[in-house]
């Protein structure tokens, strides 16, 4: 068994087949069916379903796969580490992180960070939580920190969580608004202005309508809907938007005078952040310092 064995196999999960896996790297689907055929008779086992509309992973397929990919994972960054040593570089830590983190506690940690690997490579991959696991599985990535799995039961397979901390998001509006400093507002009256829905965290649009409904009052009608928390956050300064957000997206603009939280009646919703990692992998030691400052700085600060 080898690695190559391992990424053709991989080839024909992710592509359904083996000529649109084969087309995909670039080889024959003779190549491509041989070297399964020698990974199953090395296992023992059918990995592959194979029909006329393509081809699907068995039960020992799909149990494999995981194994497969881990590995797959851990060679992409044994040979990024290698590289860097070769080149005289100073360790690399590659970090995946949800959106909400940009201006919060990754900046406070690089900086600290810095003060002992001063020329260590940083790479980090803002993206959502899906993407960024993808990435994960893949090896493009060594950590990420975000909301946690939305499939515990089988990604808890591949990953290991660490919990960070616990955010709160609000209802947000500009200091100007005319809700800014009301107390116990209902909901009748959010509904009465415009909104703007960010889709960074998909939960919050749904947990959102979901205690409109729960209080008798129909979602708003008028809403913009972005992936822009930039946008989102512009919209709510400068008019008469309304945004739900978590509190790290709008540390810097409260401090500026220029967004606050609304009071709401009995809305409170709090999001946990996770550090993820591949299971039984294995992080240079840069990650590792990093790793170690980012759970210093979440068990002795708030985010």
């Amino acid at each position: 068994m080898d690695i190559q064995q391992l990424k053709y196999f991989l080839a024909v999960i992710d592509n359904g087949s083996y000529q649109r896996a084969a087309d995909a790297l670039g080889v024959t689907q003779s190549a491509l069916t041989k070297s399964v055929s020698r990974l199953e008779v090395f296992l023992g086992v059918t990995l592959l379903n194979r029909g006329h509309h393509g081809s699907t992973a068995t039960t020992f397929g799909a149990a494999f796969a995981l194994r497969a990919r881990a590995i797959c994972s851990e060679e992409v960054a044994a040979r990024t580490e290698l590289a860097d040593l070769l080149h005289g570089d100073h360790g690399h830590v590659r970090l995946g992180m949800g959106i909400a983190f940009a201006n919060g506690i990754i900046p406070r940690v690089i900086r600290e960070f810095r003060q002992y690997y001063k020329r260590a490579t940083i790479t980090v991959r803002e993206g959502m939580s899906p993407d960024l696991f993808d990435a994960l599985r893949r090896g493009d990535i060594d950590f990420v920190i975000s909301s946690p799995l939305d499939r515990p039961a089988t990604m808890a397979l591949e990953f290991d969580q660490t919990f960070l901390f616990e955010d709160s998001d609000d209802i947000v509006a500009a200091q100007s608004h005319p809700l800014a400093g009301r107390e116990d507002i209902h909901f009748e009256s959010l509904r009465e202005y415009p909104w703007v829905i960010t889709n960074s965290v998909p939960v919050l649009r749904h947990l959102l309508w979901r205690t409109f409904r729960d209080h008798g009052v129909a979602p708003p009608d008028h809403v913009i809907l972005t992936d822009s928390v930039e946008l989102a956050k512009k919209l709510v300064a400068e008019q008469s938007y309304l945004v739900l957000l978590g509190r790290e997206f709008i540390r810097h603009e409260e401090k500026l005078g220029l967004l606050c939280a609304l009071s709401v009646d009995s809305f409170k919703p709090t999001r946990s952040t996770f550090l993820t990692m591949r299971r039984g992998s294995v992080i240079n030691s840069a990650s590792t310092a990093f790793v170690d400052l980012l759970l210093k700085a979440t068990a002795t600060d708030i985010p």
